[in-house]
C-alpha cells in the first residue's frame, strides 16, 4: 500500500511561476531536479505551462517554495496536492 508521501502528484505551473520557482531553488534539492525535469517534458510548442511532475513529498517542497516566493501559485499547488491524496 502507498504512503501518503509516495503518492504521484502532477502541478501545472505558469511559465511566470515556474520561472520565479526554479530561480529560488536550491540547486541540488528533488524540488529544483523535478523543476527542471518539467522544462525537458514541456516541449517547444508548448510555452504557457510546466508540468511539475514527482511525490507529495516534492509537491510539499515546491509548496514551501511557493509561499516565500510565488504565493500566487500556493491555490494550484494545493488542489493538485489534494487531487494525489484522493486517488
Amino acid at each position: 500500500m502507498a504512503t501518503g508521501g509516495t503518492l504521484p502528484v502532477q502541478i501545472e505551473l505558469s511559465e511566470a511561476h515556474y520561472l520565479v520557482l526554479l530561480k529560488h531553488a536550491k540547486g541540488s534539492s528533488r524540488v529544483a531536479a523535478r523543476l527542471l525535469a518539467a522544462d525537458e517534458r514541456r516541449g517547444k510548442g508548448n510555452r504557457a505551462s510546466y508540468v511539475f511532475t514527482g511525490f507529495v513529498t516534492d509537491g510539499l517542497g515546491l509548496r514551501a517554495l511557493a509561499l516565500v516566493h510565488a504565493p500566487e501559485a500556493v491555490p494550484a499547488i494545493e488542489r493538485a496536492l489534494k487531487r494525489a491524496r484522493e486517488k
